[in-house]
């Protein structure tokens, strides 16, 4: 997250994505609370298909069975 405020800052990006269900999520959102100058989007999330870094729903998972198996 630091990287990318720092990017956009510099002009190096113009813009950024959220990915709400990621563990640095809430870290993103108060930086960008604190930015509101920065542009960004919601990335639409469904799957993560990185068996290194998984996330689960933002429900949690005992809300929403049948996304989850």
């Amino acid at each position: 997250n630091a990287a990318v405020v720092e990017a956009i800052e510099s002009g190096i990006a113009a813009s950024c994505s959220l990915m709400v269900p990621c563990p640095a999520a809430e870290e993103a959102m108060r930086s960008l609370r604190e930015r509101p100058w920065i542009p960004f989007g919601v990335h639409l999330t469904l799957v993560c298909d990185a068996p290194t870094y998984r996330w689960g729903p933002v429900a949690g998972r005992g809300r929403v069975p049948s996304l989850v198996g």
